[in-house]
């Protein structure tokens, strides 16, 4: 008599699968719930003290600044301190988002109007890398929509920085923000569009995914810890948007917001009020 079964083993069905993997994301769900659970007391108990610090770094570098005018080379070694330092703010910004402590004010803001005045930091961000910034505005209209403008501005530079360290070592690097009116298909609704266009590498499928999820990043150790879309995409839902990625074509991305646009009369996305 054969020692071997006659019979090959019963394979799964698909409701064992369908559990299996519905246990396996409940896992991960709650794994990233517990971390992002620990970094919001984290900061919470840290970003008072941090900012306390940094108030006086900053500080003293604006007021070094005017001393160090006849030492060219000293006022350019404390103006990098001064550069580390607001950055440092925007981080700060960042940690006290996740800790749930930083309100969330939206007003009316037009993005043509919001954009241009970052403008000159934007092309200095991107220039880091040699690249190049273009801004195209296709309505001439104000292109209104409610959201918390300084959460809103810093949404805005990660996805530029994000941009930049896509285009870097490219010869002709190029970073273009986008802004349109739209109507929706269905409907007379209209909305806003803000796209961020990259000549880099694209976006690889096997992370496009989990591009917004917290503590993702592509990038090497110490280059990121994965916080900068996940803090852009709780920013644009909170202001009663989306926000999409995906390959341009010949090469490169766009990632595009998506918001309501306020006109005379309509309700505040994000809070249901009257504008």
């Amino acid at each position: 008599m054969s020692a071997f079964p006659t019979t090959p083993p019963t394979a799964p069905t698909p409701s064992t699968l369908d559990e299996a993997l519905r246990l396996l994301e409940a896992e991960r769900a709650r794994s990233q719930s517990d971390r992002l659970e620990a970094v919001a007391r984290f900061a919470s108990m840290a970003v008072h003290d941090y900012n306390n610090l940094l108030s006086v770094i900053n500080g003293y570098c604006e007021m070094l600044a005017p001393e160090l005018e006849p030492q060219p080379e000293i006022a350019a070694q404390v103006a990098e301190i001064h550069k580390a330092g607001k950055k440092a703010v925007e981080l700060s910004r960042l940690l006290m988002g996740l800790s749930g402590k930083q309100s969330f004010e939206p007003q009316t803001v037009d993005l043509n109007s919001l954009v241009q005045e970052q403008r000159s930091y934007l092309t200095g961000l991107v220039a880091i890398s040699r690249a190049s910034l273009h801004v195209e505005a296709a309505s001439p209209e104000p292109c209104r929509v409610q959201t918390d403008t300084e959460q809103f501005k810093q949404a805005l530079h990660h996805l530029v920085a994000n941009a930049r360290d896509a285009v870097s070592g490219q010869a002709k690097g190029e970073v273009v923000l986008k802004i349109e009116l739209r109507t929706g298909e269905c409907s007379n609704t209209q909305a806003v569009a803000l796209s961020i266009v990259d000549n880099g590498t694209g976006i690889d499928e096997s992370v496009h995914a989990r591009l917004f999820e917290p503590f993702f990043t592509t990038k090497r150790t110490g280059k990121g810890v994965g916080l900068g879309l996940f803090f852009v995409d709780s920013v644009v839902k909170r202001s009663g948007g989306t926000i999409t990625a995906r390959n341009a074509a010949p090469q490169g991305a766009i990632f595009e917001i998506v918001l309501p646009l306020v006109t005379a009369g309509s309700a505040n996305p994000a809070n249901g009020e009257a504008a």
